[in-house]
């Protein structure tokens, strides 16, 4: 296990203004600010969350392991049962232990990072087949992904049982098909769903990329009708995971197509990828929203629990998630005693922490639900209780 970016993760000073604040002293007065000093073991992003550790009891961080742009060797450190087990030492060591290679000004050193990590979410995009250029693949990619899951929690319950492992999976068959699901969940706490990303400019029509239910309106093909609800009656039903082990994801983050007819709204209609902000069809909630006072409207779908941005002057779609959505899917996940809902990534949130704050509470503040057209404000669930 290496650093993308050592300097940002342990090294890199920071002051008073860019650290995470101390809470009050006892008496009330201002208990100052958590800056480095000098001569520190640890800085950068880790120091940080140290501080978030010690001022929210019960916080539980954990790393994860790979991502799109991370997966390139995955395949390789799982194909023996050596490299599996020198691959999860050099984790648990730099991780866990927190023995970091020491740095500028004499940062990192052993143990310098002990305690702040609880754990490791394993973000495999994908085994066999599928993720970014140049990812590796071997066609036993998911019977040794199995064998890596168990090799973590041997080693892992050596240190501590209560550490954690997790996995980032896809919300659908389509690639979901290529792990082995049901044999991976006696190794893990729980899987994390990565249901968004449905539809995006990379389709030729717009659609949802992140919805809750099925809508017989979607135009596309039986296997990518996709939805929240699909993919959690996937694992359930044909891969036999316990609903306790679920949690769905949500977007923090919207999918845009460009050159899209007014008609329904612009939904299901032909489009090409819009430009966005960080990349091509893609853009924060947080820069979506403000679209509202620019001629673009917030529209519902009641059919797929889904919300979408559509302007007919600059004939552009954005499917995202916004608070009355984000409500639901948090009120879907208690209805069916899911482990709870995920979100890439808060950056994406605006200043206020609405989505997190929906997240939390399963309620959408009042005034932004009812920018969404033709939306009840109260949204009840009826079945299952």
């Amino acid at each position: 296990a290496t650093f993308d970016d050592p300097y940002e993760a342990y090294q890199r000073h920071y002051t008073a203004a860019m650290s995470v604040p101390n809470p009050p002293n006892p008496d009330g007065s201002d208990g100052g600010v958590a800056a480095d000093q000098p001569g520190q073991l640890l800085k950068g992003h880790f120091n940080q969350l140290r501080k978030l550790k010690e001022h929210n009891e019960g916080l539980k961080i954990l790393v994860a392991l790979g991502g799109w742009l991370g997966s390139t060797y995955f395949s390789d450190a799982a194909l023996t049962s050596d490299s599996r087990a020198a691959f999860v030492e050099s984790c648990i060591d730099l991780f866990i232990r927190g023995n970091l290679p020491v740095g500028l000004d004499g940062t990192g050193g052993a143990g310098a990072a002990a305690g702040i990590f609880d754990g490791f979410d394993i973000d495999w995009e994908y085994p066999i087949t599928g993720g970014a250029g140049g990812t590796h693949h071997n066609q036993n990619d998911d019977v040794n992904l199995t064998l890596l899951l168990a090799e973590f929690r041997r080693q892992l319950d050596v240190i501590d049982p209560q550490l954690l492992l997790t996995m980032a999976t896809p919300g659908s068959a389509f690639r979901g098909d290529n792990f082995q699901i049901n044999q991976d969940q006696e190794f893990v706490d729980w899987f994390n769903l990565m249901t968004y990303d449905f539809h995006g400019g990379w389709d030729r029509k717009t659609g949802h990329h992140t919805n809750i239910t099925t809508s017989p309106d979607d135009p596309s093909s039986d296997a990518f009708k996709l939805s929240i609800d699909n993919a959690v009656r996937l694992y359930r039903d044909t891969y036999g995971v316990t609903e306790d082990k679920l949690v769905i994801g949500s977007a923090f983050y919207g999918r845009g197509w460009q050159g899209v007819s007014s008609t329904d709204g612009g939904l299901y209609q032909s489009g090409r990828e819009a430009p966005g902000i960080y990349e091509p069809g893609y853009n924060y909630y947080r820069d979506l929203i403000p679209l509202l006072n620019d001629g673009y409207s917030m529209h519902w779908d009641d059919k797929a629990l889904a919300s979408w941005l559509y302007s007919p002057t600059e004939r552009i779609f954005w499917t995202l998630d916004e608070p009355q959505s984000l409500a639901l899917k948090k009120r879907y996940a208690d209805a069916y005693g899911l482990r709870g809902v995920m979100f890439w990534e808060i950056s994406g949130d605006d200043d206020a922490g609405t989505l997190v704050k929906t997240l939390y509470t399963g309620n959408p503040p009042g005034g932004v639900a009812s920018t969404v057209e033709d939306s009840p404000l109260t949204v009840h669930i009826t079945s299952p209780v």
